[in-house]
């Protein structure tokens, strides 16, 4: 039988025009809103790269598991499963070996390299070993951002896609409680924005409540019954918003130490840990051992030899958006690819100039400044939360790749002020 590894193609013939799926060389891992989108992007416009697709042709693929089992994930499923999603067309195949052919020398290079890019794996442990297992080989490509922007990115993103909603004005009050619990013990009335996908999915274990204003009478609800008491809340969501949703969970967190787990609360408190970079980086490097970054890509004499043996690559959103060009160029000398060729770089470089005034981007800056500006205490809040994740990633770093080579960069330092 035949063994998975990264780059192995295997042609359809049953279907009514052959296509050649190929399993991914490269999985952009993550973080979420740290510029993955982007990169994807350009390394599309590079002849001998293409990205896999995802239900619905989506751009991104997210067949391995979450931990939290919230939604995406095929657990069970095969390589012969995952392949599919990785279809090469005669255009594909025609502009890489036109380009190959004057590039190199090796035949096996004219066939397209594929890329996964699910913002999602990089925090999952699930999806992780599922990867290490599959596709021991491939490499992998964290992007990262500075976990507070990165968050209310991320924000404003839910928020467009309608993933947030507050309680219908009414007499009833709406309640959570923890599983297995009668009425009545340890609810909380839900009175702050919530994310709608956590609220279906505690309604299906009878956890969302519906109350008359004193708490004397409560009755179950459905999934559907409670998505008819919360209205999705309108783009762009504002600072209040973000207080709201965000304020309870971060003060938790900070009073306990980073261990609450508050059922209100998790759903923010799980958007947060996105950002614990150093916590998600330790784990793979836990699960790849030293095939992640061996030591003789440490110890080499050449860096650009060390850089390219490397199989986890990282990045910084802030140096990404200073010179994409450079940091793109980059990611394709460690994949052994040529460079991208002048024209697609000429009309790239053109399009990002005009992405800075999109409005998608202009109300997530809007959102960053009204929340620094009306909510310091929150956003000051959120920086402690993350600072020793920050020291601790940045410390990560220093021991895989030498110190200061990956700095962070001079925005991950926070002037806090207030109580540590």
């Amino acid at each position: 039988m035949v063994q998975p590894e990264a780059g192995l193609c295997v042609q359809n013939k049953d279907a009514l025009v052959p296509t050649l799926h190929c399993l991914p060389s490269l999985v952009i891992i993550g973080a979420m809103k740290g510029g993955t989108g982007t990169m994807m992007k350009w390394l599309n416009e590079h002849p001998q790269l293409r990205s896999g697709m995802g239900e619905g042709n989506k751009n991104e693929v997210h067949f391995f598991p979450r931990d939290d089992g919230s939604s995406g994930g095929r657990h069970g499923c095969t390589w012969t499963h995952y392949i599919d999603h990785f279809a090469l067309s005669n255009a594909d195949l025609h502009r890489s070996i036109t380009t190959a052919s004057t590039t190199s020398r090796d035949p096996h290079s004219r066939v397209p390299l594929t890329f996964d890019k699910s913002p999602d794996y990089m925090r999952s442990h699930a999806a992780m070993k599922e990867i290490r297992a599959m596709l021991p080989t491939a490499k992998l490509l964290a992007l990262l951002r500075e976990p507070v922007r990165r968050t209310l990115s991320a924000f404003n993103h839910n928020c467009k896609h309608n993933r947030y909603g507050v309680r219908r004005p009414g007499a009833w009050t709406i309640r959570v409680r923890k599983p297995g619990l009668q009425p009545g013990s340890d609810e909380v009335v839900v009175d702050a924005v919530v994310q709608l996908e956590w609220m279906a999915r505690e309604a299906t274990k009878s956890n969302i409540l519906k109350c008359k204003g004193d708490g004397s009478e409560c009755d179950a609800l459905s999934e559907e019954q409670a998505r008819d008491h919360f209205q999705v809340l309108p783009y762009p969501c504002h600072a209040s918003h973000f207080d709201s949703y965000y304020s309870g969970a971060v003060t938790a967190l900070l009073a306990t130490g980073n261990k609450d787990k508050t059922r209100l609360h998790e759903a923010a408190q799980s958007e947060i840990s996105f950002g614990y970079y150093d916590e998600q980086l330790r784990d793979i490097y836990s699960l790849f051992g030293d095939n992640i970054n061996p030591q003789s890509a440490r110890n080499s004499s050449s860096s650009s030899a060390a850089m390219r043996a490397r199989p986890l690559e990282i990045y910084f959103q802030e140096d990404m958006v200073k010179d994409t060009a450079s940091i793109v160029s980059q990611v394709l000398f460690w994949l052994h690819l040529p460079p991208l060729p002048p024209k697609a770089l000429q009309a790239l470089s053109s399009s990002q100039e005009g992405l800075a005034g999109a409005p998608g981007r202009q109300a997530s800056r809007d959102l960053a400044s009204d929340v620094r500006r009306l909510y310091p205490t929150l956003h000051q809040a959120l920086q402690r939360l993350y600072k020793s994740h920050n020291v601790g990633l940045e410390a990560l770093l220093d021991k895989q790749y030498g110190p200061g080579v990956k700095a962070l960069p001079s925005g991950w330092s926070y002037p806090l002020t207030g109580p540590e």
